[in-house]
């Protein structure tokens, strides 16, 4: 065994290492007063560490600088509106400070991950879906060992793991190794896309797994049982019926529905309920009017009746910060100021105090008008618009719509900005438009 051997085997466990970081970043973390200490960060510091001095012999900064010029751009602006925040007593010095250098440490990490493998984003999918297959059984072998009542097969809480406990029905709601059902949702939802489309169609453009990985895949997804999960599950069926219309397998569509109508039935109950708290929280919204808090429900979902307070501080902040925002990482600052101007419910667990509990309510309260905008230009201009390419096995197509998936679910839930591998899927997603724009070669890979 030589040196060389030794090294590129370290260097495919550091590429393994990125790419688990969507499975396993919530479950392995120490909370903190003030940040999260989490698993992610040494992977990412590891990966730094090894590859920097390469990186900075090899990479041309000056053209780089100039192909990325509009998000560095993006930055400064940011940066200027959160010192002005800053001064203006809107935001502090720390909050600020901790955002910007986590998020431009883990998009340089992400950078320098892409580059040493050449943006060869098929090479990357196929260590995703790899390790998403993996996932996908350590979550059935937990339904599996919940249902025969093996409890150290299913409780991972005696392991010092992050490991959410929650059911629905008869069902155990599985987390696998990511530690809560939605976390397991978004780091699943690309491989669920690619899974499905490959079970349901005729489109061969993907490397893909034999038709009973696929239903591992998909069956975990189901096993969440998350409402986040199945509004994946609509938004996979509509874009691979309106992309691949022309080769749609009907066996296999009454396969899934059988399994979907299955899995449904033994654990609805846990998605039923947040569509009525959803409904419930519609109708009957916090308020800042005392006399219109009458209708609050106590059994309301904690989650649900969460999304709904931060959405009016959210908006509330919107109004007063309407343009730039009160700046990036304000929003515990933010919660603290608005939050007393609601009679909200005192007996229930106020969570995400410090992200607003969805992505897109944490943008417009912390960048504004100006950072959503920003934010739907790049997924638009970045979207396959090509629809030319309808009813054709195309690699990159399906990678650009599996990705959308994950960024809409990030968008309605779960406000942390560079979380869960969260940059990692931005560039999968800017490269599969970049590639195909490049029209480089659409032949699949195989597993």
């Amino acid at each position: 065994m030589n040196l060389s051997y030794l090294l590129n085997t370290f260097k495919k466990i550091l590429d393994y290492l990125i790419i688990s970081i969507p499975f396993i970043d919530f479950a392995y973390s120490v909370n903190c007063e003030y940040a999260d200490i989490r698993l992610s960060y040494f992977i990412y510091l590891l990966y730094f560490i090894f590859y920097i001095k390469f990186f900075l012999n090899t990479v041309a900064f000056k053209k780089s600088i100039k192909k990325f010029m509009p998000y560095i751009f993006f930055l400064i602006l940011v940066t200027a509106s959160s010192l002005y925040n800053i001064h203006a007593g809107n935001n502090t010095l720390f909050l600020f400070a901790k955002q910007i250098s986590v998020i431009i440490f883990i998009i340089f990490v992400t950078w320098m991950f892409f580059y040493n493998n050449k943006n060869n984003i098929r090479y990357i999918l196929k260590l995703y879906l790899q390790i998403a297959f993996i996932v996908s059984c350590i979550g059935l072998l937990q339904e599996f060992f919940y249902l025969t009542g093996f409890k150290y097969g299913w409780d991972y809480s005696s392991w010092k793991i992050v490991n959410q406990i929650d059911y629905s029905n008869l069902m155990l709601r599985i987390t696998a190794v990511a530690g809560e059902p939605s976390i397991l949702v978004y780091a699943l939802a690309p491989a669920f896309y690619i899974s499905l489309n490959a079970f349901l169609t005729n489109n061969t453009s993907v490397f893909h797994f034999k038709q009973w990985q696929n239903i591992i895949i998909i069956t975990a997804m189901l096993l969440t049982y998350s409402f986040l999960g199945y509004i994946g599950i609509i938004i996979s069926l509509f874009l691979i019926f309106f992309w691949n219309s022309k080769q749609i397998k009907i066996k296999n569509c009454f396969i899934f529905i059988l399994l979907f109508s299955l899995m449904f039935l033994f654990g609805n109950k846990s998605i039923i309920l947040r569509v009525n708290d959803t409904l419930y929280e519609m109708k009957h919204n916090i308020s800042n009017n005392e006399s219109e808090n009458k209708y609050i429900n106590q059994e309301v979902n904690e989650s649900t009746y969460n999304i709904f307070l931060h959405s009016k501080i959210s908006f509330s902040n919107l109004k007063e910060h309407p343009l730039f925002g009160s700046g990036l990482g304000s929003y515990l600052k933010t919660f603290k100021k608005y939050s007393n101007q609601f009679n909200y419910d005192k007996t229930k667990r106020i969570m995400h105090q410090s992200d607003a509990a969805s992505l897109f309510l944490r943008i417009i309260s912390e960048l504004g008008l100006f950072g959503i905008v920003i934010f739907f230009i790049f997924v638009i201009y970045n979207y396959v618009w090509n629809f030319t390419l309808r009813n054709q096995s195309n690699y990159f197509v399906t990678i650009n719509n599996a990705v959308l998936i994950f960024i809409v679910l990030r968008l309605i839930r779960y406000g942390v900005y560079y979380s869960d591998g969260y940059f990692l899927f931005i560039f999968i997603y800017y490269n599969s438009k970049k590639s195909l724009t490049n029209k480089e070669s659409n032949t699949a890979y195989s597993v």
